[in-house]
């Protein structure tokens, strides 16, 4: 009898849950990384096109965490000629600047950068960067723009080959 009574809570309790969570919104139900329904999701989307590298093609700029405080957002550089170097451009203010006019054909600037990060481009033409979120919640819903630039002197007369931006806004419990 005890046992039944105990089964009975628990698929009560389970059909509870199960309801619950067809009309929360995922966001609540998850809270995010622990739990807490006041969550506001960090999101990233990439916009424009990167220019030709002479190594494989166009190059490109992923994120490949979700951008939340307290955690590292992780940028990977693809399409880079291996060995040289390549720079994470961070800020706040998107741009969309030709460069044609220097040499760089068909390369845009997508960010108006106030943060740089270097790194050497590995032999397989990706260079991954981490920059850490500060667990700061007035960072919460803070736009930031990202854009990968590497050294490419066979690409374009400018030197520099450049990635498509990326827009994120960074996310977390308040």
């Amino acid at each position: 009898m005890k046992t039944k009574r105990n089964l009975l809570r628990t698929l009560a309790a389970t059909v509870a849950l199960v309801t619950a969570s067809m009309t929360t919104p995922l966001a609540a139900q998850t809270g995010g990384p622990i739990g807490t329904p006041n969550y506001v999701p960090g999101y990233s989307f990439p916009y424009g096109q990167g220019c030709g590298s002479s190594f494989m093609g166009p190059i490109h700029l992923t994120l490949g965490t979700i951008p939340d405080i307290g955690t590292d957002a992780l940028f990977e550089l693809t399409n880079g000629v291996p060995g040289n170097p390549a720079w994470l451009l961070l800020g706040f203010v998107p741009m969309n600047t030709d460069l044609t006019p220097i040499g760089a054909w068909g390369c845009h600037l997508y960010v108006n950068p106030v943060v740089t990060v270097a790194k050497n481009i590995t032999a397989v033409g990706t260079a991954e960067f981490e920059y850490a979120i500060p667990m700061n919640t007035s960072l919460i819903g803070v736009h930031l723009f990202a854009q990968g630039v590497a050294q490419d002197v066979m690409a374009n007369a400018f030197g520099l080959v450049l990635t498509n931006g990326i827009e994120m806004s960074i996310g977390g419990t308040p």
